[in-house]
């Protein structure tokens, strides 16, 4: 009887999806999911393990966790392809998102090497495969460690960019980094002090350092407008490859015809405390203008600016050159699946992820993290979206180049 009782540990990353609750009221209360589909008091019936670590797990749970770096050891359980639990429906439809496709080197449900699949293909916040090696039971091991996504399961994460900004007290260790650190596997309803409404991820990372500010508020329109009918997933609505891809399999390049087809980022206003880029930026925060302010030095950036419209009131760098060439930025590009994703006002009209092409919205769109990056890990080096076009080496991760019809090119025309 009690191998009925599943190891139902939802990531938050997709699960505010779910038509049938409030945004990313899950998994609280999320239909017939229940405390001891996660939890257990005991850890035993009748002389028997509940099938989790020998002598009992960290926070009463039903996965082999000894310590808090290892909970995604029971999260994927679900949230894997290979996990014991993969094709256990909720609310008797809905498989869990998956955040890990076995074998695959963070490719999601590609199958095709080396080609820019990944919108339609990978999930909207990546795929760990190119991270972690996990055979769907026991413990995930972090064995290749290529820089190619989060590593969960590290005692010592220091995040890039995670440096002391004058004026604020970061954190340079952040100790054990699981899927916990970004996401409440709770849920709620309404903004907490812990538990925001987008992704369920927290207000604030466990460990980030800087914690002023509201953050991703706005967010929690983000996912294809709400439609219920799009909560089926994409490239695999049922079974244990599921994902909610950023965008369906085709789309026209045309934001009234598409926004019911991808996933949007959405920020409020201008001051974007409340935007995906921001809320990076707690653990990352040297990379994020609003945060370390030198940045921006008139016009000519120190690094690359996140929060900042594709098309603002210095369109030339201090050296005369233009610095934003959106002519690679092609419908072509986005029916193939390759355009980089965009940040748009929550007060858009038909949101989608990418910048539309007629220009109409240049002056709200704006580039953010995830233009760049997967939030969990994919195919590629740095998390990145796109390929380098040689491989990188640790200490030589210069010179490589980008395609023209992707990555920098199609906001850098060169």
């Amino acid at each position: 009887m009690m191998k009925r009782l599943f190891f139902i540990a939802f990531l938050g990353l997709s699960l505010s999806l779910l038509y049938t609750l409030p945004a990313s009221a899950v998994h609280k209360g999320a239909g017939d999911l229940t405390c001891g589909n996660c939890h257990t008091m005991h850890n035993s019936q009748g002389n028997a393990e509940m099938e989790g670590a020998s002598g009992g797990s960290v926070v009463l749970l039903r996965g082999s966790v000894a310590s808090r770096e290892e909970i995604h050891n029971l999260c994927l359980q679900c949230h894997a392809d290979n996990g014991s639990q993969a094709t256990v429906a909720f609310n008797s439809t809905y498989t869990a998102p998956k955040v890990y496709i076995n074998g695959q080197g963070g490719a999601g449900n590609s199958t095709t090497s080396g080609t820019l699949e990944s919108i339609f293909k990978i999930g909207a916040g990546g795929d760990f495969s190119a991270e972690l090696s996990w055979n769907g039971t026991g413990n995930a091991t972090d064995t290749t460690s290529e820089g190619k996504g989060h590593s969960l399961g590290i005692t010592n994460a220091k995040p890039p960019g995670n440096t002391a900004v004058p004026g604020i007290a970061l954190t340079t260790t952040n100790g054990a980094f699981s899927c916990t650190n970004c996401h409440d596997p709770h849920g709620a309803a309404s903004n907490t002090s812990t538990v925001n409404v987008f992704r369920n991820l927290k207000v604030y990372p466990s460990g980030a350092g800087n914690t002023t500010g509201a953050v991703v508020n706005a967010a929690n329109t983000g996912y294809k407008s709400g439609i219920a009918s799009a909560f089926d997933g994409s490239n695999s609505s049922s079974g244990a490859t599921l994902i909610w891809a950023v965008a369906e399999d085709s789309i026209s390049g045309t934001p009234s015809s598409d926004t019911t087809k991808t996933n949007h980022y959405a920020y409020s206003g201008a001051t974007s405390t409340d935007s995906l880029s921001y809320w990076c930026a707690r653990c990352h925060d040297r990379w994020h203008e609003d945060i370390a302010t030198t940045n921006e030095t008139g016009q000519d950036w120190k690094r690359h600016p996140v929060d900042n419209l594709l098309v603002d009131s210095t369109p030339t760098s201090g050296g005369g050159a233009t610095i934003v060439d959106l002519s690679t930025y092609t419908t072509s590009v986005i029916t193939g699946g390759s355009a980089v994703p965009v940040a748009e006002v929550s007060t858009q009209t038909n949101p989608v992820y990418y910048r539309a092409t007629d220009a109409s919205r240049d002056s709200t769109d704006k580039v953010f993290c995830l233009s760049c990056h997967f939030a969990h890990g994919g195919p590629y080096y740095d998390n990145l979206r796109f390929d380098y076009l040689a491989s990188v080496g640790s200490g030589t991760d210069y010179g490589k180049g980008l395609a023209s019809n992707v990555g920098c090119q199609q906001c850098h025309n060169r």
